[in-house]
């Protein structure tokens, strides 16, 4: 009687295309914060020549690519799980995850923090000597607002006496006269724009007052002098900041503005001046619990390595997941809840909710980053989604690839149309938002933001697959070796950003050389310290170092010559 073959039930391949997808969104890290020196944003390092191109690159990036990351990481995990349990699944994420973020806490995260400190001491020594050489928003212009500035006490009431504009604001900054005087340090020259009627609340073009900059630069004695002249503490500018927000502004971002401002500054100075305007506001309390929330939540304990601490949060969770779905017996979920466009329905809404709790001190495109010890609740609930989404994804079984099916339409819509508008609803000033009543820009901020970061990583996912279905040694290569990149590139980074800093050169020349170099270093380094080792195997799984082709053919011909025959033919 012979026996009857009943053949397994089909399952998902092994993604090519999205382990090929997951490589370059790490990989477009790298293009992102080299990018960084040459925008006008707060970096570690401030290049001498920067470009607003840069901060839309850094921008569009930023928007897309750690959503996209953390979805594939999802199907991936979902696709372990049910191939091969939940404990396989722990001790896989923890070889592959856990241990290289402890690893890299222990090496790559002290040499970040050695290379960081030593090139702000370097900029901050030439930067109080007024050596960034790219034109600066606050570049003071003649006039009242230069002596101001100056503290020329003669001059200054000169112009005061000839009718001059005591509230003018000056065409670069919208700075006031008194304005320049806080920021040049004026205690003297303060007291007098004050006593001829200087308006202590005049705005500035970002809404900001006098009273926000002698915040943000420690101003003690000047603070007091406005708060004196009836200052409002409470006043929002454009990023919803108070002057008492300002005093708990990060240094990197202070030396940055300081050097917009072209004013002399000193740390030391600025922390005690804002230690003193703390005390005499009474904020000592509030800064006492803001110092222990920005202990846990804000100090940069994982820098770039964030993500490792998140998916090691998110694989717990998905247990959780995993023990529901396995109690409920549920092995499969309806391709129009995931795969179809009907998807937009229900993710866009709920991934609003987290953003809406993003970007209300610094608007930016795209998601916070949470880089300290706790998770922000909101980032993570945020990129919980994106994981979550990944495992519904696997297990609804797009064999067809219906996700991201039209990605020649998405793709080009999100980068074409979505993108521009998100970066109008940031940059504040259009006929698009003149036409939108204000209470709809903040929604309308929040739907193009979410619904950017969906199309581009639904329609990347789609033209992957419909590109690179099959295998290939190149990309395979590059997914490899792209993880070991990531990890390591920081550092080099940021010391070749500080090497060419003051190079008389282009900043998109200066970008593809940091960029360039630090990606060929890092390959070079993989190649011959990582892929073959017990780093490469932790990081990828075992790699067979390639023999020679004469010796692979002597042995495979020795082989063959020295094993018997079977009568029957031999499997492969």
């Amino acid at each position: 009687m012979s026996e009857t073959f009943t053949p397994a039930p089909p399952t998902m391949q092994r993604r090519h295309d999205l382990d090929a997808l997951r490589a370059i969104a790490m990989l477009l890290g790298i293009v992102l914060h080299s990018a960084l020196s040459f925008a006008p944003i707060p970096w570690i390092v401030q290049d001498s020549q920067q470009s607003q191109f840069f901060y839309y690159l850094f921008s569009f990036i930023h928007g897309f690519r750690m959503p996209l990351f953390f979805l594939i990481s999802g199907f991936f995990t979902a696709m372990l799980w049910r191939k091969r349990g939940l404990l396989a699944l722990f001790k896989q994420r923890s070889k592959r995850i856990l241990l290289p973020l402890v690893l890299g806490m222990w090496t790559i995260i002290p040499l970040l923090w050695v290379v960081s400190i030593s090139i702000s001491l370097a900029q901050n020594q030439a930067d109080s000597k007024n050596t960034i050489s790219n034109k600066s928003q606050f570049a003071v212009e003649d006039g009242i607002w230069q002596v101001s500035r100056t503290g020329d006490l003669a001059e200054l009431e000169t112009q005061i006496k000839a009718g001059a504009n005591l509230n003018a604001r000056q065409p670069n900054s919208g700075t006031t006269p008194l304005g320049e005087a806080v920021i040049g340090n004026q205690p003297a020259a303060v007291t007098l724009l004050l006593k001829h009627g200087a308006d202590p609340n005049q705005r500035s073009l970002d809404n900001s007052t006098p009273l926000h900059w002698a915040c943000i630069l420690g101003r003690a004695e000047i603070a007091a002098q406005l708060i004196d002249a009836e200052a409002d503490v409470s006043a929002q500018n454009n990023y919803q900041s108070t002057p008492t927000d300002n005093l708990e502004i990060d240094w990197p971002t202070t030396r940055v503005i300081a050097s917009m401002m072209k004013t002399e500054f000193d740390q030391k100075e600025i922390e005690q001046g804002r230690r003193q305007i703390s005390k005499s506001l009474g904020n000592e309390g509030e800064n006492i619990a803001n110092a222990l929330f920005g202990l846990l939540f804000l100090f940069p304990v994982f820098h770039h390595l964030w993500f490792l601490w998140f998916l090691c949060w998110l694989v717990i969770g998905f247990a959780v997941y995993a023990a529901m779905l396995d109690s409920l017996n549920i092995k499969n979920v309806p391709q129009w809840f995931t795969a179809s466009p009907l998807r937009y329905l229900w993710l866009v809404p709920l991934t609003m909710l987290p953003q809406a709790f993003m970007g209300i001190e610094n608007p930016s495109f795209g998601p916070d980053t949470s880089v300290g010890l706790l998770p922000l609740p909101q980032v993570l609930f945020y990129y919980a989604i994106f994981f979550g989404f990944g495992a519904l994804y696997y297990d609804c079984k797009d064999v067809a690839g219906r996700l991201g099916k039209r990605w020649y339409i998405t793709l080009p819509f999100a980068v074409f149309i979505l993108f521009p508008v998100g970066m109008v609803f940031i940059e504040g000033e259009s006929k698009l938002l003149n036409n939108l009543q204000e209470e709809y820009h903040r929604l309308a901020y929040l739907t193009v933001q979410v619904l950017f970061a969906w199309t581009v990583a639904c329609g990347s996912m789609g033209m992957f697959r419909s590109l690179l279905h099959q295998e290939r040694k190149s990309l395979r290569y590059i997914s490899d070796s792209s993880y070991w990149l990531y990890l390591a590139h920081m550092p080099l980074v940021l010391i070749l950003q500080f090497i060419v800093r003051d190079w008389p050169l282009p900043a998109l020349l200066k970008f593809t050389i940091v960029c360039g170099v630090t990606t060929i270093s890092l390959l070079i380094s993989y190649q011959l310290c990582v892929r073959y080792t017990w780093l490469g195997n932790l990081l990828n799984g075992p790699r067979k170092r390639p023999q020679p082709l004469l010796t692979a053919t002597l042995a495979s011909s020795d082989i063959t010559s020295h094993t018997p025959k079977s009568t029957g033919e031999m499997s492969g």
